[in-house]
Formats: C-alpha cells, structure tokens, sequence
C-alpha cells in the first residue's frame, strides 16, 4: 500500500518572507502561513495556527515577485521535520511544509469580482423595459 504525504492549507501571510540566495540558481524563501478554522472550539471561535512553509529554486523565484506580507495563499507541499539544537544544546523538532505549489487567492478574488461586476453591467445595459412588443410581427419569421 502506497502512503500519500500530501498539506494543502490556505490563509493569509502574517511575516514578511525571509528569501536566502545559496549560489546562482539555489534560493530559499520561508515565510508563516496564518489559518484558521472556522467554529471548532467549543465557544464558536475558530482555531488558529501558524505554518512555516518553505519553497525553494523556481518556486521560490516565482514567489519573491509575487508574494508579500498579508496576501492570501494556497499552498501545496508535503510535511517534513527538522530537528534544531538551540544556544544551550536543547534537541527542538519543527514541522515544515515544504511547498510544491501555490495559488495567490487574492488575485483569483479579484477576477471573479471583475466577472461578477462586468455581467452586472452587462444586464443592466439590456434594459428588458425598453423592449416593446409589436403584434403584427410574426415571431417564428
């Protein structure tokens, strides 16, 4: 049986992206992801939770001229683990995502706005008023 390790999580940017340049082609950009699901504590109020997601070379170099600090994204990756020795010698586990793909929301939002404020116009310049019946026209000629 094949196994799948598949995250895909949307919400909003709530750091500014931290981009690393290893060499010519070789760069990092790491930034928290900020979700919140909706009604499940018991008082009504969503869970929140901050991602650290991680997206390298092509990805990454797309993402540096299109991503920013309150954005709303889509991300898709799979989960990892890191393991961090802190100043004392403390052994720290971290969960990442490291990201496969992304969709900005923000920009989807605003097309389908467009489209929707478009077809509105669209209706309202038909003016089904100012059509006028003529009974001496044959309908089906």
């Amino acid at each position: 049986m094949d196994f799948v390790n598949t995250v895909i999580l949307e919400g909003t940017i709530s750091d500014y992206p931290e981009i690393h340049y290893f060499g010519y082609e070789h760069i990092q950009m790491k930034f928290k992801l900020h979700t919140i699901e909706k009604g499940l504590k018991a008082n009504g109020d969503g869970w929140e939770q901050w991602h650290s997601i991680e997206l390298v070379n092509q990805l990454a170099k797309q993402a540096e001229n299109e991503l920013k600090i309150g954005d709303k994204v889509r991300v898709e990756g799979r989960l990892a683990y890191h393991k961090n020795f802190d100043n004392e010698g403390e052994k720290h586990y971290i969960t990442v995502i490291h990201a496969r793909a992304f969709v900005l929301l923000n920009q989807a939002e605003e097309k389908i706005k467009e489209s929707e404020e478009e077809r509105a116009e669209a209706f309202e310049e038909l003016n089904w008023r100012s059509f006028k019946v003529d009974n001496n026209e044959d309908p089906m000629a």
